[in-house]
């Protein structure tokens, strides 16, 4: 059994490989399929900003246009060089938003599991 972390650097998903070879039809479903999986449901940290970046074929300058050039293209790579923080809300809110209109998907967390209130346990967020 090998953990996904060993192929994209997730450490929240397993997938057990039975087969001797997966095909690249495969590996790509695969791929849709978390990257749906993170936009509705999951925390967006640098590594999962590169992951839906890269499943999207977007460049930092192409993202940033997206926005509307809201963000630098060097804010894009910061965040992702930052692979364990947080985006801050607002900016998780809007990349999310844009993954989620890319894929065609709806929101399943809550904004209170997306977005959790001050802890005990201090959150730092990439600006």
């Amino acid at each position: 059994m090998k953990t996904l972390k060993e192929f994209a650097g997730f450490e929240y998903v397993t997938v057990q490989i039975e087969k001797s070879s997966i095909s690249i039809q495969d590996a790509a479903l695969l791929e849709s399929k978390l990257a749906k999986e993170i936009v509705q449901t999951r925390p967006l940290r640098g590594r999962e900003v590169h992951f839906l970046r890269k499943q999207t074929g977007l460049s930092y300058v192409k993202l940033s246009q997206l926005f509307q050039n809201s963000f630098d293209p060097s804010t894009i790579a910061k965040w992702e060089k930052r692979v364990d923080e947080r985006l801050s809300p607002a900016n998780e809110s809007l990349v999310r938003l844009y993954f989620a209109i890319f894929f065609g998907v709806k929101l399943k967390a809550n904004p209170d599991e997306l977005y959790p209130r001050n802890t005990a346990k201090e959150i730092r967020y990439a600006c």
